[in-house]
């Protein structure tokens, strides 16, 4: 079970994180991460700015952003600007989807030269 101690020390540094991300123009809504107040689960909360769609998440020690713009590190484009971010992220898993295939074809093609040899 997380300690009082642990849930201090993480909900602290989100309010660090929130005013720096304040001072950089972003209006963050945060909530508790999946599962984190479960037993042997990670305690952390998940922002996102929204105005922009700028990401952030933290816990106990460390911070991390799971999107394509990190509220930590880059100003807010400002309000309505969410979609364009919504259309990046689109736009980048169709990039990783499109490279993992042609990995997976260069394997097989690969494996079937191996076989020839």
């Amino acid at each position: 079970m997380t300690s009082r101690d642990e849930i201090r020390d993480v909900k602290a540094l989100r309010d660090d994180l929130d005013a720096d991300a304040r001072r950089r123009g972003h209006d963050m809504s945060w909530r508790l991460g999946p599962n984190a107040t479960r037993k042997d689960h990670a305690y952390f909360w998940v922002g996102d700015c929204v105005n922009c769609g700028a990401n952030m998440r933290c816990a106990l020690g460390s911070s991390s952003c799971q999107g394509v713009r990190d509220a930590r590190k880059v100003a807010c484009s400002g309000p309505g600007t969410v979609v364009l971010t919504e259309i990046e992220a689109g736009r980048a898993l169709e990039l990783a989807a499109d490279a993992v295939a042609e990995f997976g074809r260069q394997v097989a093609e690969n494996l079937r030269r191996a076989q020839d040899d």
